[in-house]
């Protein structure tokens, strides 16, 4: 059997693209193999040998045509012979010119990228980053290490890292022992990966290789068999260039089977907390004594959300241990240890005192950053931190994320986002997909996402479309994307499509709370308060913004403990002041969050409709300039939100759209209206019915009571 278009070919001494066409045209005998998303295919050569005896000859060309037909034919041969040549002559592993020991260090420029596909710009590098990064025999040059030498150029810190860029800062830094230069090219329907490794100082190749991608969903694939094969050149012994184990943690222990357990574990806390904690558990057992397995095993605990008697029982024990440790885990457990017993900012003191004295502290800046994040609310300043850590572990995904997460959210500079953003796609695993089920549907969004903040519809619907058809696999229809696919069709004005992409989702109850929420969101209030009335009847618990949505829809709210600490608390206590009618009550606390800057993107939801209750209160009273402030502080919030806001946002333009008629501002009108119109420019008819005479959102309030309206002019 013939089990590729190649051998195929090969067997018939004719190019690829002769072959496809001699089946498309003159019905070679080539079978298929379908599997889930495409097929593959192979032939039996007695059957290719039968056709060709069999194939009928052609008429000769008229003779006026003859000759140029010939040489045509002929020029056209040698192109696809000197096509073939440059790319399959290529050493497929040439011997190393150059002495490369364990530990030498590659420095990874930029890639060709000459298929004309622009989704692979920065794809190549970044994955040969993360599987060389792997490695315990190669050693890939940081992009701080870059970066300096850069400066030292007196060049950005951003400049595209050609191969004579790369090389001459090889030959600055004098410790870098090969440059690693790519080219990605398109050869009829398959796509070659290319991968040169130069001597910068002779400038000579030592190695060159390739690798062949049969479609865009095996770009991948070939990537990590063109990493593999590099490590094998350079000498790395089989076994390890094979494995992909991590190196053993430096932590404090007289037993190697503890320390082997513990770095297993290390490696699994962001994915499997469970198999961590056993792995821990058995770890502690070799060595009662081990400090940091102690303290591994709070966060593994602490992470499931396990009794927090068992969390301070482990992190105790730790810092009872601690003494016996180095500086390094000694300050990492103390750090620890504060965080677990609620003092963040004494933590922050010991995690910031560590990070001085060891900057790649992997646990160190993803807790510091989390704590400012999450606890002290602290976003911006968490930001540095975050990228740092992409650049420690650039072969996580998780590290990636929370690098253009923080660059684009909180720094707002989504342009150095994209890079993180994309090597995040590209590594992208199921375990992560099943671990972080919402990073990973804002990656696989982000095309999308970007097309509605340049108010291209047309390619956002078409990215949209794509990841709807991705559902049909198991493994990619996790319910956040499922819903983040609805908010995003509803974002640019497609109800019924964000309808029916919503009752994809697979759990029954989780399907229920966000046909209400998309309901109420679009602006039709009666079917948001059916649903909501059909699910109090199942006992459902509402989330603070839900309760929100209860009290200004008038629907009684279940009773339940309140919790201080629960996210979109205000913009509930909000709700129930307007329902009760307590305007008085509510203003203050909402002129208090309209000026707030430390919000996050996951609150931007409820921010919003606390920025919207704002505005119809003041423009009721007539005070149309602070609505429009509120407003306008509002509406900058455009990149900062995730798909479940973005039609939030387009309420608040709609209402901004109204106070600037209202206060004369013509020009402001002109433009919200216009970009309004950019973003919704394929709206369905659905949703357009929901839209005033003016193009944009029908003001939401007026179907929510006198307590709740904004005047129409």
């Amino acid at each position: 059997m013939l089990e590729s278009w190649k051998e195929i070919a090969a067997h018939l001494g004719r190019s690829v693209r002769a072959v496809q066409k001699w089946e498309k045209e003159e019905g070679l005998p080539i079978h298929r193999h379908q599997h889930e998303r495409q097929g593959t295919v192979y032939a039996y050569p007695s059957e290719l040998d039968a056709w060709l005896k069999s194939r009928s000859v052609r008429p000769e060309a008229p003779a006026g045509r003859k000759a140029s037909a010939l040489w045509i034919g002929a020029g056209m041969a040698v192109l696809a012979l000197v096509a073939i040549a440059l790319v399959m002559t290529r050493p497929r592993s040439k011997p190393v010119t150059v002495a490369f020991g364990e530990r030498d260090w590659v420095l990874i420029s930029s890639v060709e990228n000459r298929t004309g596909l622009r989704s692979l710009d920065g794809v190549l590098e970044h994955f040969l980053a993360r599987e060389l990064a792997g490695s315990r025999y190669v050693n890939v040059v940081p992009a701080e290490r870059i970066g300096d030498a850069l400066q030292l150029m007196r060049r950005s810190r951003q400049t595209s890292l050609d191969r004579a860029l790369a090389q001459e800062i090889a030959l600055r830094d004098g410790g870098i022992r090969l440059v690693a230069g790519g080219r990605l090219d398109r050869v009829g329907d398959r796509l070659v990966l290319s991968v040169d490794l130069i001597d910068p100082r002779s400038g000579e190749t030592a190695v060159a290789l390739d690798e062949e991608a049969d479609s865009m969903e095996n770009v991948v694939p070939a990537a990590r068999r063109l990493a593999a094969r590099i490590r094998t050149a350079l000498g790395e012994p089989r076994p390890t260039a094979q494995s992909g184990r991590d190196p053993l943690e430096r932590v404090t222990t007289p037993s190697l089977q503890a320390l082997r357990l513990f770095s297993s574990a290390d490696s699994l806390i962001f994915h499997d907390n469970a198999a961590a904690e056993q792995l821990l558990r058995e770890a502690i057992r070799e060595d009662p004594d081990f400090a940091s397995a102690h303290m591994h095993l709070a966060h593994a605990l602490h992470n499931q959300q396990k009794s927090p008697a068992e969390v301070l029982a482990a992190a105790k024990r730790a810092s009872e241990l601690s003494g016996r440790t180095a500086d390094r885990e000694r300050l990492f457990i103390a750090a620890s240890y504060h965080s677990m017993t609620g003092d963040m900012e004494l933590a922050v003191t010991h995690y910031k005192a560590l990070l001085e004295l060891y900057p790649d502290h992997f646990w160190a800046l993803n807790n510091l950053s989390g704590i400012l994040k999450f606890k002290l609310n602290r976003g911006q300043e968490a930001a540095p931190y975050r990228v740092r850590m992409a650049e420690v572990r650039p072969h996580e995904f998780v590290s990636n994320f929370a690098a253009a997460d923080s660059l684009a959210f909180w720094l707002d500079r989504p342009g150095d986002a994209e890079p993180y953003y994309r090597r995040a796609l590209a590594l992208l695993t199921p375990s992560d997909e099943a671990a972080f089920p919402d990073l990973a549907s804002w990656v696989k969004l982000h095309g999308a996402e970007q097309a509605w903040l340049r108010g291209d519809a047309q390619a956002g619907l078409a990215e949209l479309q794509r990841w709807e058809k991705s559902l049909t696999s198991p493994a990619a229809a996790n319910d956040f994307l499922i819903e983040d696919i609805s908010w995003l069709y509803l974002a640019f004005g497609r109800a019924g499509d964000a309808r029916r992409a919503g009752a994809l989702v697979r759990n029954p109850l989780r399907r229920a709370r966000h046909a209400a929420s998309l309901a109420f969101e679009s602006g039709d209030m009666e079917t948001a308060a059916r649903l909501y009335r059909d699910l109090a009847k199942t006992g459902w618990r509402p989330s603070a913004l839900e309760e929100a949505r209860l009290l200004l829809l008038r629907l009684p709210v279940p009773s339940r403990p309140a919790d201080p600490n629960q996210r979109d608390r205000h913009v509930r206590q909000a709700a129930a002041a307007f329902a009760s009618g307590r305007h008085a009550d509510a203003i203050p606390s909402l002129r208090q969050g309209n000026v707030m800057r430390t919000i996050g993107p996951r609150q931007m939801q409820g921010w919003l409709l606390q920025a919207e209750m704002l505005a119809s209160h003041l423009a009721s009273e007539g005070n149309i300039a602070e609505a429009v402030t509120a407003l306008e502080r509002a509406s900058e919030q455009r990149g900062r939100t995730l798909p479940d806001s973005k039609p939030g946002w387009l309420r608040i333009r709609g209402q901004l759209l109204q106070m600037y008629r209202l206060a004369g501002n013509q020009a402001g009108a002109a433009m919200v209206e216009g970009e309004t119109r950019r973003i919704l420019r394929l709206a369905d008819e659905e949703f357009r019915r929901g839209l005033d005479g003016r193009g944009t959102f029908a003001p939401r309030s007026e179907r929510l009571g006198r307590d709740f309206r904004t005047p129409i002019p």
